[in-house]
């Protein structure tokens, strides 16, 4: 959900998927530093990936600057780790317009750059072999 107000500001809440019976989300540990590690991914296209470091407002909830990114549809992997040791991805989408803000800095990224990866499988052959 993003204010008007704030074009270049996220804020996420995490929402439960209903199979994790004692779920919580006022237990998540820092991995890397980090509460959640955040992807966005522009779809179809995968043309533009950003991984962002929201802050946590409140249990369920986080806040994040947005880059300087071009308007589309967006996939969002949140990635959180409870006390237990429990890792998740929160799943979701976004159509996002286009948004002047700053650049990424710390431990935050954008891409592509000038590298480019490409899957190579066999396709006589089953993926994982």
């Amino acid at each position: 959900m993003r204010r008007l107000d704030e074009p270049d500001h996220m804020k996420l809440r995490i929402t439960d998927p209903g199979w994790l019976p004692l779920r919580k989300l006022d237990d998540l540990v820092p991995d890397h530093g980090h509460l959640m590690h955040l992807f966005l991914v522009r779809w179809p296209d995968m043309d533009r990936v950003y991984h962002l470091h929201p802050d946590q407002t409140a249990p369920g909830f986080f806040a994040t600057s947005l880059p300087s990114l071009p308007g589309g549809k967006y996939r969002i992997y949140g990635d959180i780790v409870h006390d237990s040791g429990f890792a998740e991805t929160a799943v979701g989408e976004a159509n996002l317009p286009k948004v002047h803000g700053q650049p990424v800095s710390g431990d935050d990224a954008a891409g592509p750059d000038s590298r480019d990866m490409i899957w190579l499988h066999d396709k006589t052959k089953p993926v994982g072999l």
